[in-house]
């Protein structure tokens, strides 16, 4: 299958066939290296691919979906088709599936590529009937730090469930103050009465 940039609505077309294989969780990666800096669009996944196939000799790229590395917006990437089995997690590929952000998130500032990633995972998580506990970290699985020591899990959990799903992508300029927080049209930034701190609230 080619490597292809596609769209939200191209994706939710595109994962709309069943996957018998059973899906129940999905799995967030980076890729340490190839980094951000390195990013040279579809040509980096096909390198990625090569690497996977003659190197590691699995039968295709690892993951079934790419967060890029895209300066202004991240834009997102078909890999694999979902109905087959990916090779990203030892002993937890047959029902799972891999999300694979370009970059080095242990120091790179993984902001963009996280809001891409969760626009995305919010979709196969409406889509397979998944819950927040469904939604996983490669490091939870092995010894790594994937994906990566900035990206905190609960918090990629919280952007996921609590954002609704058609306001994706997400475009405006992060906030300096907040930087989960957008200053898009349809985000607002309110103290919550609940917990510490500021947070994003959307406008309806």
């Amino acid at each position: 299958m080619p490597i292809k940039q596609m769209s939200l609505a191209q994706i939710k077309d595109f994962i709309k066939p069943p996957a018998p294989r059973g899906i129940e969780e999905v799995v967030l990666h980076h890729t340490w290296s190839p980094t951000i800096a390195q990013y040279r669009g579809q040509a980096t996944w096909e390198g990625i691919r090569n690497y996977h196939v003659n190197e590691n000799g699995w039968s295709d790229i690892g993951y079934h979906f790419g967060v890029g590395g895209e300066s202004r917006e991240r834009l997102l990437w078909k890999l694999r088709p979902v109905t087959k089995s990916g090779a990203h997690v030892l002993n937890r590929n047959q029902h799972t599936i891999g999300v694979g952000m370009i970059g080095n998130f242990d120091v790179e500032d993984p902001t963009l590529s996280v809001h891409a990633a969760a626009g995305l995972v919010r979709l196969l998580v409406d889509r397979f009937k998944l819950a927040a506990h469904n939604i996983r970290f490669h490091r939870e699985f092995e010894n790594k730090s994937c994906p990566g020591i900035r990206v905190s899990l609960a918090a990629f959990r919280e952007l996921v469930m609590g954002t609704p799903q058609a306001t994706w992508p997400i475009r405006g300029r992060r906030s300096r103050r907040w930087p989960w927080c957008w200053a898009a049209r349809s985000l607002t930034v309110a103290r919550s009465s609940s917990t510490a701190g500021w947070r994003c609230y959307w406008r309806h």
